[in-house]
């Protein structure tokens, strides 16, 4: 930039001029030189105040309208850095904003396209969701492993086995009381016909023939009163008997076994096998248990199984083979 009045050179930014001292007139707003005493900016249009316009002189010597126009041009970017996205200008070979080389440049400027990096999306609720259906399954599994363990043991038999006598009992007394019902019917014919019959005597006694007969009155009749049998005497003072007659239906206990011996632990522990109908190849043990009302040999040995037994019978040969063990019967 040329001074108004020197035509001395100055910087572009320069206020006051390096040879003559004289300030340089610019406009308040683009700052600009003021070459002329217009009222107004040529660049921008803004009012210039009186005393700017003052201070030009009447006749300019040096013609700088062209070189002030060329120094105060904006200038305009040829290209833009590849690492900040910066636009860079012609001959620079190194970013002002990131000092990188320039990698694009002699080229028309082009504004740098950003692009949006998508989001992760959070993981954290499908992790919840699977330790929610971990902990679900490891709860059920511990729920049925602690039912299956309740289910084995003996109380809970023992309240299966208590229901089972329950409904039993309700049936037996269903049926004794249908057997009163028949034989109070059979009574009373019974009564009927003895009423009937005349005693052929009677007229041969008195020498009389009598037209009617008299009516019998009917006498109270007691009934009945079961008395235990003869098996059940002997099954209560025999040990061994009330065993065999009971292992399918109640646990038995050492203290019921204690006076058993190796003789008798053998028909103990076969009487279970005996309940639930095996056929046995020892003739012994055969013509044993033929003898009750209630043996029904139907199962060969060679297919009998340990399902076809209750818990009760399972629960008795354990029982009997244990105290065998300790005896020393085996």
């Amino acid at each position: 930039m040329k001074c108004l009045y020197c035509g001395a050179e100055n910087d572009n930014d320069s206020r006051f001029c390096m040879t003559c001292g004289k300030q340089i007139p610019k406009c308040p707003t683009c700052g600009r030189v003021i070459t002329s005493k217009d009222p107004f900016c040529m660049y921008d249009g803004t009012p210039l105040p009186a005393q700017l316009l003052a201070m030009i002189p009447d006749e300019i010597e040096v013609p700088i309208y062209q070189e002030v126009a060329q120094t105060s041009a904006v200038k305009q970017p040829t290209g833009y850095c590849m690492n900040c996205g910066q636009p860079t200008y012609s001959g620079e070979d190194y970013c002002d904003a990131c000092k990188a080389a320039v990698m694009v440049a002699n080229m028309d400027y082009v504004e740098p396209v950003v692009v949006a990096t998508p989001k992760k999306k959070k993981k954290g609720g499908v992790i919840i969701a699977i330790v929610l259906i971990l902990l679900l399954l490891v709860g059920a599994a511990g729920y049925l492993a602690i039912a299956n363990e309740w289910i084995e043991t003996p109380e809970f038999l023992s309240f299966l086995q208590e229901d089972e006598d329950r409904s039993k009992g309700k049936k037996d007394d269903d049926d004794d009381d249908d057997d009163d019902d028949d034989a109070g019917e059979s009574e009373g014919e019974g009564d009927a016909d003895e009423g009937g019959e005349t005693d052929p005597s009677a007229g041969e006694n008195d020498g009389e023939t009598t037209s009617s007969t008299e009516e019998p009155t009917e006498e109270p009749t007691e009934e009945p009163t079961e008395e235990p049998t003869e098996e059940e005497i002997d099954s209560e003072d025999d040990p061994l008997l009330y065993f065999v007659e009971n292992c399918d239906k109640m646990y038995f206990t050492e203290e019921d076994i204690a006076d058993f011996d190796a003789e008798m632990c053998r028909y103990a522990r076969n009487a279970c096998y005996a309940k639930s109908g095996r056929i046995f190849s020892a003739s012994d043990l055969q013509e044993y248990f033929s003898q009750f009302d209630w043996y029904e040999g139907t199962v060969p040995a060679s297919e009998f199984h340990n399902g076809l037994l209750n818990h009760y019978q399972q629960s008795n040969i354990n029982l009997i083979l244990e105290f065998e063990e300790e005896k020393g019967y085996g």
